[in-house]
């Protein structure tokens, strides 16, 4: 995969703003930048003041996600000199996560993202150069493991809320479902499995409209 410069990542964000306009969207919603920074929320405010053309941007900065989860991946750190862009917020324990929500009101969110879980092991069973597979691989090579204890999401949605933002939640599996933290955010955002199983079940959403309506009534959308 080829890196994009983060001149290359602005013009391109600036003329997919300008071409979702002309199709007729007038509203987006980002749910993190991707190792970018605070990059849509200057988009977004480039916009609002009339910079460039755009639809109106509701933003996450950066997502949160515990340490060592959600991250780029690199074998030779070359001893520790060798630094790669962040994806995410990572912040720990229930004190960390409402400063990293703090931070990310700070820098300017309209919304918090937090991922519930992620496939964090692969650095444990990487892939290989070419076609010759691993040795010794378990059957579940990387699965999405929980990335917060039930204390650690209701400190992100009780600090989210004392800053009246809502919540989006990452999550892939059923089995985290159980975390109350999960239908007390104000929406979840990715695809999860179905409750009877994790493997054979298709993909559904949990799909909340209390983030839609406080959303609209905050901001005026009707």
């Amino acid at each position: 995969m080829r890196d994009e410069s983060i001149v290359e990542r602005t013009v391109r964000a600036t003329n997919h703003a300008r071409a979702a306009l002309l199709a007729g969207y007038t509203t987006y919603r980002d749910l993190g930048t991707e190792s970018i920074g605070n990059a849509d929320a200057n988009l977004r405010d480039c916009i609002n003041r009339g910079l460039i053309p755009g639809p109106r941007l509701f933003v996450a900065t950066e997502a949160l996600a515990s340490s060592g989860s959600y991250e780029l991946r690199i074998e030779n750190r070359l001893g520790g000199l060798l630094s790669v862009p962040r994806a995410c917020d990572p912040a720990d324990g229930p004190d960390g996560v409402r400063a990293a929500v703090r931070r990310r009101v700070g820098d300017g969110a309209d919304l918090i993202k937090f991922y519930a879980d992620y496939r964090r092991k692969v650095m444990r069973f990487p892939t290989t150069q070419g076609s010759r597979p691993v040795r010794f691989a378990p059957e579940r090579r990387n699965p999405a493991v929980p990335l917060y204890t039930q204390a650690e999401m209701d400190a992100i949605v009780d600090e989210a809320r004392l800053a009246e933002l809502p919540v989006a939640v990452g999550a892939n599996r059923s089995g985290f479902l159980p975390f109350q933290s999960m239908f007390c955010c104000l929406r979840s955002q990715e695809r999860v499995s179905a409750p009877e199983t994790q493997r054979d079940c298709p993909k559904w959403r949990i799909q909340t409209d209390i983030c839609h309506r406080r959303m609209r009534a905050r901001h005026a959308l009707l």
